[in-house]
């Protein structure tokens, strides 16, 4: 992770992680929902920011028609006047098997990266560790990233690779459409942190994902066109 960067969502993560642990530890519930994470992580960035933080809300995405539906997590510079969108952010608690669903957030927040003034956008999942130990379809690409690195990867060619699934699964089940994604997908993991859920081992990370250079690819209905 480059130094004086992330270091928000970074800290987010972590306080969420414990948050989440002490939730089962100390109320006995045998499994957490991603509502938790929401408010948990929602909660963090609140104690490490003076800006404003939203949950899901909706916003327009460049790119997209129809649109994917809202924005998990919102972090906006504020004045008296303006509201400036700074940070964004999707995310995921899988009590299931779906850490590949972030090959749909990936592309949903490499889009918002083209909202004026967004700064960062990220992909923040909980799973067990097993999960992270055999990710399941793309995730491997998507999150098993070495520290203080950036993994370059072709979210189209992942999708092309896997698209009778990625019919059946996402968009099956995706109302949004994207007419283009980039060509080459920067991501770098900005936390990967322990905790226990109801005593069993699972692992928060959070990956910031960003668009490299202007070429794109095509979509039609979600599908890849052509490759440059």
């Amino acid at each position: 992770m480059r130094p004086g960067m992330h270091e928000l969502f970074a800290a987010a993560t972590a306080e969420a992680a414990r948050s989440l642990d002490d939730a089962t530890r100390h109320d006995d519930r045998p499994y957490l929902r991603e509502a938790d994470l929401d408010r948990a992580f929602v909660d963090a960035l609140r104690q490490h920011t003076v800006e404003r933080v939203d949950a899901r809300r909706q916003r327009w995405i460049p790119g997209w028609d129809p649109q994917p539906g809202q924005i998990d997590v919102l972090v906006e510079r504020t004045t008296r006047e303006t509201a400036r969108l700074r940070f964004t952010a999707e995310l995921k608690w899988c009590n299931d098997n779906k850490v590949f669903e972030a090959l749909w957030d990936v592309v949903k927040m490499t889009s918002a990266t083209r909202i004026p003034g967004v700064e960062a956008a990220y992909l923040v999942y909980g799973a067990p560790q097993r999960y992270w130990d055999r990710p399941v379809e793309c995730a491997r690409e998507l999150f098993v990233i070495p520290s203080s690195k950036e993994s370059i990867i072709s979210v189209p060619q992942l999708i092309d690779q896997h698209l009778a699934w990625w019919t059946k699964y996402i968009l099956g089940d995706s109302r949004g459409r994207f007419g283009e994604a980039p060509a080459a997908t920067a991501l770098e993991l900005v936390a990967a942190v322990d905790l226990s859920v109801a005593g069993k081992a699972w692992q928060i990370r959070t990956v910031a994902a960003k668009p490299v250079g202007e070429t794109v690819v095509e979509f039609k209905n979600g599908v890849p066109l052509l490759f440059p």
